[in-house]
């Protein structure tokens, strides 16, 4: 009993349904062996893409959510294969009884985990098919968000720290804070915008803020 105890997260036992969702998320990911280190660095710039005042996608909390545990799972399908590794993933979500979660709910994690890559999502595809309007409408937004949030650590190296984002009537830009060199980032964001710009009918740009170096030490002299 003390064996099975200790291989569970705290969170499995908590009465908060959020920590138990994020808990079983965890679990999953851990499961397929996902890079954790990139997981998360995906899921930081959801807070300013998905913005609370709702100016640009009209997105609410559980999307939001959503949108968090997509990123932390949109890799796990290379604990099958690294090709076609989001319909791997679409897969393991779908079938990995999640706690927490409702049916409904898993059917809408695992098609926006099933469209973090290229292409727009069709109703070709049978899991996107089966959604109504209004959950189609929330993954393409949600798709073209997560996207740009996987460019963002296209380098898999945590390079940018910080994304500070304006909105205008024809125009979104990012502005990527970052330690260090974030072409790659760069390239990856400019790479992935297609979909948010269709979705948001908006053109992207993305520059690089780097940190300033500190001022040199009289013993670096």
């Amino acid at each position: 009993m003390l064996d099975a105890v200790s291989a569970h997260d705290p969170d499995d036992w908590s009465d908060d349904p959020h920590a138990l969702r994020r808990a079983a998320v965890a679990g999953l990911a851990r499961r397929c062996g996902s890079d954790a280190a990139h997981s998360q660095q995906v899921a930081r710039p959801r807070p300013q893409l998905v913005r609370p005042d709702r100016t640009l996608h009209e997105l609410g909390d559980d999307d939001r959510e959503m949108l968090e545990y997509a990123a932390l799972l949109h890799d796990i399908g290379q604990h099958v294969s690294r090709k076609g590794h989001h319909r791997h993933a679409a897969y393991l979500v779908e079938y990995a009884q999640l706690r927490g979660f409702s049916p409904d709910e898993i059917e809408f994690l695992a098609t926006l985990v099933r469209h973090h890559r290229r292409g727009e999502p069709k109703t070709s595809e049978p899991r996107f098919a089966a959604l109504d309007k209004d959950r189609r409408d929330r993954v393409r937004k949600l798709a073209a968000v997560l996207r740009l949030a996987d460019g963002l650590d296209r380098g898999r190296r945590g390079t940018v720290e910080q994304v500070d984002v304006q909105i205008g009537t024809d125009l979104v830009v990012l502005r990527l804070h970052a330690r260090e060199d974030a072409e790659l980032e760069l390239w990856g964001v400019r790479r992935r915008r297609e979909l948010f710009e269709k979705i948001f009918q908006r053109e992207l740009e993305a520059t690089i803020v780097r940190r300033a170096s500190p001022m040199p030490s009289f013993s670096d002299i």
